[in-house]
């Protein structure tokens, strides 16, 4: 009886021992799982993260591109109305147009009688 007694307490410790590993077995694969989705999920936040600055950066640029380009045109535009703007003061200042200005205000060349000479000796009053 004792050997018939013995088997029965063998399987059963067999049995619990196999149980045992099969939950530590499971455990260590949920383990090795959550740790691989956590890997996973990293990887695709960090891409995101990339990805997202990437967007921010190039948006960026583009605004910057977009004010170089006004300021540019700006310049253009300045740069023309500097050009035009001295070829009106020459105009403005050639002996020709004052001439005619002045004829147009009734002034004339002075007479000889409306001139009057000066010399640069002293002279005796």
């Amino acid at each position: 009886m004792l050997v018939a007694n013995k088997r029965p307490q063998e399987y059963r410790h067999y049995h619990r021992q196999r149980e045992s590993l099969r939950a530590q077995a499971r455990r260590q694969h949920n383990l090795h799982a959550a740790a691989y989705k956590v890997k996973v999920f990293a990887a695709i936040f960090l891409c995101a993260l990339m990805a997202i600055s990437v967007i921010a950066h190039y948006t960026q640029v583009v605004e910057i591109t977009r004010q170089l380009e006004l300021a540019r045109s700006e310049l253009d535009a300045l740069q023309e109305e500097g050009k035009h703007l001295k070829l009106e003061i020459a105009s403005l200042n050639s002996p020709e147009r004052l001439e005619k200005e002045a004829y147009e205000l009734g002034m004339q060349y002075p007479g000889r009688e409306q001139m009057i000479i000066l010399t640069a000796g002293a002279s005796k009053n």
